[in-house]
């Protein structure tokens, strides 16, 4: 809870230094294994990313929501067009 808190409360460069995303392809053609690879990414390094985050009130809970800029790399462009023309659902997992 005190890594979610110092995430939450950080500044966009803090968040952007811990924020990763962790590829993992379990069931999936080959080319789109080894366009994304299997080490994980700080997203923040590579990709602008905005951040959105409501504090929870009452009976309702918090939203936080990561706006990634893919747009702006064009290797992640690329990786994103492998992905979609060879698959039909992604499944994405976050770490900080």
């Amino acid at each position: 809870a005190t890594v979610w808190k110092k995430f939450i409360n950080g500044n966009q460069q803090d968040r952007d230094a811990r924020l990763k995303l962790l590829p993992v392809v379990i069931d999936g053609p080959w080319i789109v294994k080894k366009a994304v690879g299997h080490g994980p990414a700080l997203l923040g390094q590579a990709i602008p990313l905005q951040y959105f985050f409501t504090q929870p009130t009452g009976k309702k809970k918090g939203v936080y929501e990561v706006d990634v800029i893919i747009t702006a790399s064009r290797i992640a462009k690329g990786i994103l067009n492998v992905v979609k023309s060879h698959t039909k659902r992604l499944t994405l997992a976050f770490g900080f």
